[in-house]
């Protein structure tokens, strides 16, 4: 099953900064919610688990994320992801342009990502309506998490936030009620709009 959703976030940050932390593959991926586990591989691939809940289902992801193509110049990028749950429960491979552009003191990044769905995991994926607020509270965490990691913190203060940042880890699994209730509202919002 394919799905094609494009996400954005606005950050408070210079493009400048936000391209040069997106080109960190493995400091950003930690920034993913759901990650147990990022390794990376060379500058522009890294390895990893992410835990995702969906309902009653717990899928852990293992696969890896590439960078086909990074454009320093217009802060563009191409990039490869895929996974395989590790139950064998399905797999889910991506194509991803990443767009990062100047929006007044700070930037606005465009993701947009073209996925393959197959096994068990494919049913979730039946109504777009759920994938892209699936995606959307994804890239939204991601967004707060990523402005967080880069927000300058005061030189008293190091010391302190260094801890606290390693003690919020991401590893918490994605999904859960909320993200359940979000996609079921988009979906019924998609329902009645087209009534």
């Amino acid at each position: 099953m394919a799905s094609h959703v494009i996400c954005q976030f606005r950050l408070s940050l210079p493009p400048e900064q936000v391209w040069d932390a997106l080109k960190d593959v493995e400091g950003v991926a930690h920034c993913f919610p759901g990650v147990m586990s990022v390794e990376a591989l060379n500058e522009r691939a890294c390895k990893g688990v992410v835990q995702v809940r969906l309902g009653p289902m717990q899928l852990e992801f293992a696969g890896q994320f590439l960078y086909t193509d990074l454009d320093d110049v217009h802060r563009c990028a191409s990039a490869d992801a895929q996974g395989q749950d590790r139950s064998g429960r399905g797999r889910a491979e991506s194509k991803i342009l990443l767009r990062v552009r100047q929006e007044g003191t700070g930037s606005v990044t465009t993701v947009e990502a073209k996925t393959e769905l197959s096994g068990t995991v494919a049913q979730f994926g039946r109504a777009k309506s759920v994938i892209q607020a699936v995606a959307e509270t994804l890239i939204g965490s991601f967004a707060k998490n990523l402005e967080a990691k880069l927000a300058p913190v005061p030189v008293a203060e190091l010391p302190r936030a260094a801890a606290n940042r390693t003690a919020t880890a991401n590893h918490a699994p994605v999904g859960g009620l909320g993200l359940a209730c979000r996609a079921l509202m988009q979906w019924l919002r998609g329902m009645f709009s087209r009534a």
